[in-house]
């Protein structure tokens, strides 16, 4: 169980009190030299050396969790192995079957949408744009034979046409 000991600020330094335990424990006598060493997740560690001694490296707990998830790993394929192949595509088929189902499901509703959008449009009483590739509104409409005019010129002249030969099919 850790210590407890206020920070306290002396001139420009920072003062941590060092417990009579603590002190015997490191055999350090007054004006003797400490060290600190950054650990994991935010400790400090205080020695008498330059080096750590004891103690675990700051990777060793990193190691213990990469040989956790490789035992992990190797129990799961394990498990994926014995199962028979039988099971497996049985979910495998389950799964596209539910997921066959969600599709006829949206594939209805799209239909309904659908017509729900074809039956707006046909009540919709003009169009603001016009349609692509259709004549533009803003130009001169088309004159239009009128059905009282004579559509050939045999009707103009009223004789026969003499313009060359007749078309395949139509007695001369």
């Amino acid at each position: 169980m850790g210590e407890q000991r206020r920070v306290y600020m002396h001139g420009n330094s920072w003062v941590i009190p060092v417990t009579r335990r603590v002190r015997a424990h490191l055999r350090v006598l007054e004006g003797g030299d400490l060290f600190w060493h950054l650990g994991p997740k935010g400790e400090a560690i205080v020695t008498r050396g330059t080096h750590r001694i004891g103690g675990k490296p700051p990777g060793a707990r990193l190691e213990k969790d990469l040989e956790q998830a490789h035992r992990t790993i190797e129990r799961l394929r394990r498990q994926v192995a014995a199962r028979p192949d039988a099971v497996y595509n049985e979910g495998v088929n389950e799964g596209r079957t539910r997921h066959m189902g969600e599709l006829v499901k949206l594939g209805q509703q799209l239909d309904a949408l659908q017509a729900d959008v074809r039956e707006l449009a046909a009540r919709v009483p003009y169009r603001r744009h016009p349609v692509r590739g259709a004549a533009s509104s803003r130009s001169a409409p088309k004159e239009q034979p009128s059905p009282s005019a004579p559509s050939s010129s045999s009707e103009i002249d009223g004789g026969a046409d003499t313009s060359g030969a007749a078309p395949p099919g139509v007695p001369a």
